[in-house]
């Protein structure tokens, strides 16, 4: 399912993310990134099958981001990005040189 967030605080702007089910309000959810957002509210789009399109989410949930996020999925995020930046530094790889300039 496909699922629209929108900052309450508008501190994050909107993102649209896929769940495996329907958020409950006050719910923490954590993203890939280790942010943490809480559903205020959540509500659910009502179509016919006429416009049943699949860019439309089926979820829009008010949420609130959290400050300190999940460290384990945070630090992960970190370790990635990264691992990324050694990858393209690499004087072996030929993809750049020394300096993170070039990205």
């Amino acid at each position: 399912m496909k699922i629209r967030m929108i900052d309450c605080d508008n501190k994050m702007g909107q993102c649209e993310l896929f769940v495996t089910r329907e958020p409950n309000q006050h719910e923490h959810l954590y993203l890939r990134n280790g942010s943490e957002v809480v559903v205020l509210n959540i509500y659910q789009f009502v179509r016919n099958t006429k416009d049943n399109f699949a860019e439309e989410p089926d979820f829009v949930a008010i949420v609130q981001y959290q400050e300190n996020g999940n460290p384990a999925l945070t630090d992960l995020h970190k370790e990635a990005s990264q691992a990324v930046l050694d990858w393209f530094n690499n004087p072996e790889s030929g993809l750049l040189g020394g300096s993170n300039e070039e990205l």
